[in-house]
Protein backbone atom coordinates (compact mmCIF):
# COMPACT_ATOMS: atom_id res chain seq x y z
CA UNK A 1 0.00 0.00 0.00
CA UNK A 2 1.86 3.19 -1.17
CA UNK A 3 0.45 7.07 0.10
CA UNK A 4 1.77 9.74 -0.93
CA UNK A 5 1.41 13.14 0.69
CA UNK A 6 3.34 16.91 0.78
CA UNK A 7 3.12 20.01 2.93
CA UNK A 8 1.42 22.92 1.51
CA UNK A 9 4.00 24.79 -0.54
CA UNK A 10 3.45 28.16 -1.65
CA UNK A 11 3.97 28.67 -5.66
CA UNK A 12 4.34 32.12 -6.98
CA UNK A 13 3.34 32.00 -10.39
CA UNK A 14 0.28 29.71 -10.94
CA UNK A 15 0.49 29.50 -14.76
CA UNK A 16 3.65 28.45 -14.63
CA UNK A 17 3.21 25.80 -12.42
CA UNK A 18 0.21 24.47 -14.33
CA UNK A 19 2.04 24.67 -17.66
CA UNK A 20 4.86 22.29 -16.20
CA UNK A 21 2.38 19.42 -14.89
CA UNK A 22 0.58 19.71 -18.27
CA UNK A 23 3.66 18.81 -20.16
CA UNK A 24 4.23 15.63 -18.27
CA UNK A 25 2.58 12.24 -18.67
CA UNK A 26 2.05 10.76 -14.77
CA UNK A 27 1.52 8.07 -12.58
CA UNK A 28 0.80 7.07 -8.66
CA UNK A 29 0.13 11.06 -8.17
CA UNK A 30 -2.67 13.92 -8.48
CA UNK A 31 -1.88 17.60 -7.94
CA UNK A 32 -3.80 20.64 -7.23
CA UNK A 33 -3.43 24.35 -6.28
CA UNK A 34 -5.80 26.06 -4.50
CA UNK A 35 -5.97 29.42 -2.25
CA UNK A 36 -5.19 28.89 1.21
CA UNK A 37 -4.71 32.41 3.32
CA UNK A 38 -4.30 34.02 0.72
CA UNK A 39 -1.55 31.91 -1.13
CA UNK A 40 -1.59 29.61 -3.98
CA UNK A 41 -0.85 26.31 -2.34
CA UNK A 42 0.59 23.11 -4.54
CA UNK A 43 -0.15 19.81 -2.70
CA UNK A 44 0.60 16.29 -4.20
CA UNK A 45 -1.28 13.48 -2.95
CA UNK A 46 -1.23 9.74 -4.36
CA UNK A 47 -2.14 5.99 -2.87
CA UNK A 48 -1.67 3.91 -5.67
CA UNK A 49 1.67 3.69 -6.72
CA UNK A 50 5.10 4.72 -6.82
CA UNK A 51 5.19 8.59 -8.51
CA UNK A 52 6.24 8.79 -11.55
CA UNK A 53 6.20 11.04 -14.78
CA UNK A 54 7.63 11.58 -18.55
CA UNK A 55 7.33 14.68 -20.75
CA UNK A 56 4.83 14.01 -23.68
CA UNK A 57 7.53 14.56 -26.06
CA UNK A 58 9.20 11.41 -24.90
CA UNK A 59 6.16 9.48 -25.18
CA UNK A 60 4.36 7.22 -27.83
CA UNK A 61 3.13 8.71 -30.18
CA UNK A 62 -0.58 6.70 -30.97
CA UNK A 63 -0.12 6.14 -34.68
CA UNK A 64 2.21 3.77 -34.35
CA UNK A 65 0.36 1.44 -32.89
CA UNK A 66 -2.41 -1.23 -34.58
CA UNK A 67 -4.06 -0.84 -31.47
CA UNK A 68 -5.08 0.98 -28.16
CA UNK A 69 -3.51 -1.81 -25.99
CA UNK A 70 -0.61 -1.60 -27.40
CA UNK A 71 -0.35 1.81 -26.99
CA UNK A 72 -1.00 1.59 -23.37
CA UNK A 73 1.32 -1.21 -22.31
CA UNK A 74 3.87 1.23 -24.67
CA UNK A 75 3.29 4.16 -22.50
CA UNK A 76 3.65 1.62 -18.93
CA UNK A 77 6.67 0.86 -20.67
CA UNK A 78 7.94 4.48 -21.17
CA UNK A 79 6.77 5.59 -17.49
CA UNK A 80 8.35 2.80 -15.93
CA UNK A 81 11.73 2.94 -17.60
CA UNK A 82 12.05 6.69 -17.78
CA UNK A 83 9.65 7.90 -14.88
CA UNK A 84 11.76 7.91 -11.42
CA UNK A 85 14.14 10.43 -13.39
CA UNK A 86 11.11 12.18 -14.69
CA UNK A 87 9.50 12.51 -11.91
CA UNK A 88 12.69 14.73 -10.32
CA UNK A 89 13.15 16.88 -13.57
CA UNK A 90 9.58 17.19 -12.94
CA UNK A 91 10.36 18.60 -9.33
CA UNK A 92 13.36 20.37 -10.36
CA UNK A 93 11.24 22.63 -13.15
CA UNK A 94 9.40 23.96 -10.54
CA UNK A 95 11.70 24.88 -7.83
CA UNK A 96 11.70 28.01 -9.38
CA UNK A 97 7.93 28.65 -8.77
CA UNK A 98 8.20 27.65 -5.68
CA UNK A 99 8.18 30.65 -2.56
CA UNK A 100 8.69 27.88 0.40
CA UNK A 101 9.36 24.64 -0.14
CA UNK A 102 7.99 21.15 -1.22
CA UNK A 103 8.52 18.34 0.39
CA UNK A 104 7.26 15.07 -0.59
CA UNK A 105 7.03 11.85 1.23
CA UNK A 106 6.01 8.21 0.06
CA UNK A 107 5.35 5.85 2.35
CA UNK A 108 4.94 2.28 1.47
CA UNK A 109 4.02 -0.91 3.81
CA UNK A 110 4.04 -4.71 2.59
CA UNK A 111 5.96 -6.88 5.04
CA UNK A 112 8.38 -4.48 5.06
CA UNK A 113 7.97 -0.49 5.78
CA UNK A 114 9.79 1.93 3.14
CA UNK A 115 9.81 5.64 3.09
CA UNK A 116 10.93 7.82 0.38
CA UNK A 117 11.21 11.77 1.03
CA UNK A 118 11.60 14.44 -2.07
CA UNK A 119 12.55 18.24 -1.03
CA UNK A 120 12.89 20.88 -3.43
CA UNK A 121 14.02 24.15 -2.37
CA UNK A 122 12.84 27.54 -3.91
CA UNK A 123 15.11 28.68 -6.55
CA UNK A 124 17.34 25.31 -5.89
CA UNK A 125 18.96 23.31 -8.24
CA UNK A 126 18.75 19.91 -6.89
CA UNK A 127 16.29 18.14 -5.21
CA UNK A 128 16.97 15.88 -2.38
CA UNK A 129 16.47 12.52 -1.43
CA UNK A 130 16.45 10.31 1.51
CA UNK A 131 15.06 6.78 1.26
CA UNK A 132 14.18 4.75 4.46
CA UNK A 133 13.25 1.32 4.75
CA UNK A 134 13.50 -1.83 7.43
CA UNK A 135 11.93 -5.02 7.68
CA UNK A 136 8.69 -5.38 9.99
CA UNK A 137 9.14 -8.98 10.63
CA UNK A 138 12.86 -8.20 12.07
CA UNK A 139 10.85 -5.69 14.87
Amino acid sequence: MYKLTTNKASVTNVEKVCQIFDAFDYLGFTWKIRTWEGRNILELKGDDSWPLAVKFDEMPIEEQFDNEDAYFHAQLDVLYEKGDKGFLSLLNELAPYLQTPLVILLSYRDGRTMSQTWSVQPGGKEVIELFLGFDLARI
